[in-house]
């Protein structure tokens, strides 16, 4: 009898450590996105967007907060703007005034949740007046010098799909 108690327990504790061991990479498994990335723009695919001359993110991520500095240069000018996300999955409406009036393209607000490593970020938006959406999928790079974002959208103009490249700096 002893022996099977002794049994049934050492099955439990390893039971409960290799659900521990595989729980801990998950968790760790979220990947911190902060720092300075510019956007590599020949390595980089458009679709139907005609690219930036310039592009760089400042991103500071902390707990469930992300906020991400956006500055690029377009031919029509220099567009620089703000979002704080949540890593939650809640609805964060942008702040009015981040886009000037006149700006044709809007984020009215964005939601970021987990997908094992992947960041996954869909955005409610206006071009040109008429709403649409983007959802992108963040993924860093084994090293971390890497972040490429796949996105989806779908906007007056129709659905298409992008894929930027950011190197670290």
């Amino acid at each position: 009898m002893k022996k099977k108690l002794y049994a049934t327990v050492l099955i439990l504790a390893a039971a409960v450590f290799a659900v521990s061991a595989y729980a801990a990479p998950v968790a760790a498994g979220k990947p911190d996105f902060s720092g300075t990335w510019k956007l590599n723009v020949d390595k980089s695919d458009f679709g139907q967007m005609p690219p930036p001359i310039t592009e760089t993110n400042v991103i500071t991520q902390s707990g469930v907060d992300m906020k991400v500095v956006v500055t690029s240069e377009r031919e029509q000018g220099e567009r620089d703007y703000t979002l704080s996300l949540k890593l939650d999955g809640k609805d964060t409406p942008t702040p009015a005034g981040t886009f000037p009036p006149e700006s044709p393209f809007q984020i009215v607000s964005s939601k970021a949740e987990w997908t094992g490593s992947d960041l996954v970020v869909s955005q409610q938006t206006t071009f040109q007046g008429n709403p649409g959406t983007l959802k992108s999928t963040w993924t860093l790079s084994l090293d971390g010098k890497v972040l490429t974002k796949s996105t989806q959208v779908s906007i007056g103009m129709g659905d298409f799909t992008t894929k930027t490249i950011y190197d670290k700096q």
